[in-house]
């Protein structure tokens, strides 16, 4: 059984230059991320690179995220970046006030879980 349905999977081949019909790839395309075969997809129809730009159209225009949203797409990411995240807010609160050294030590680390912290919230639809 295919993860895509027919139609996808004879794009996804023909993208390989395969044939239509020849299953010899499909276990490396059943391993494509919806992002990724979307993409090949795409560019096998002609519309190289505008995978991105086609999913920000049918979200401001119909209110969906193809992508959905990260808690949807990667459960567990999603909640070890939670848990990291509440690491670095109780860090921030109680340990680095008190310890120089500490807050060096993290100071590089800061920008990474700002972005990830960012991202979490347009997960949640909590921009800001």
């Amino acid at each position: 059984m295919n993860k895509y349905p027919d139609y996808i999977m004879r794009k996804l081949r023909q993208r390989r230059w395969l044939e239509p019909n020849d299953i010899s790839s499909d276990e490396i395309l059943n391993n494509f991320s919806p992002q990724q075969a979307f993409k090949e997809v795409l560019s096998w129809e002609g519309l190289i690179n505008w995978d991105e730009t086609i999913k920000e159209w049918i979200n401001d225009i119909y209110d969906i995220s193809i992508d959905n949203n990260l808690a949807q797409a990667a459960p567990d990411m999603y909640e070890a970046l939670r848990d990291l995240i509440e690491s670095y807010d109780v860090l921030i609160r109680e340990v680095l006030p008190t310890d120089s050294v500490a807050a060096g030590c993290v100071k590089g680390a800061f920008l990474n879980i700002n972005k990830a912290k960012q991202a979490l919230r347009k997960a949640e639809g909590r921009e800001g």
